[in-house]
């Protein structure tokens, strides 16, 4: 009679961890919701569009890329009705100053400084 020891189990081999694709867009679109807080809402819009569509044809949906436009949107929005606010303002008190001369003048309660 013989005798047999137990064989112990064979090792499988070990595969490499399949890593999950990235998104090509994700880094453009977190760059598009930060731009339009540093005055580059145009840059911003940009960026979030093409990071958009890097995402779509990787397949997947960028949300930063989504928020970043609609951010960039609204601050060029802002942007322009300051500018048109800020361009009415300074129309409006060079043509006082011109009617005024120069000097200081009171008018309505408003105080104009008019130089020469």
């Amino acid at each position: 009679m013989s005798y047999q020891q137990p064989q112990q189990p064979v090792p499988q081999p070990v595969g490499y961890p399949v890593q999950a694709q990235q998104d090509p867009g994700k880094v453009m679109g977190i760059l598009s919701i930060v731009l339009p807080f540093v005055f580059l809402g145009l840059v911003g819009l940009i960026l979030g569009i093409i990071g958009l569509n890097k995402s779509k044809k990787a397949g997947f949906s960028n949300a930063p890329a989504v928020i970043g436009i609609v951010l960039s949107i609204l601050a060029i929005i802002g942007s322009i009705i300051v500018g048109v606010v800020l361009f009415v303002t300074l129309q409006h008190v060079l043509q006082t100053c011109a009617e005024l001369g120069p000097g200081t003048h009171v008018r309505g309660g408003v105080t104009y400084t008019c130089g020469g």
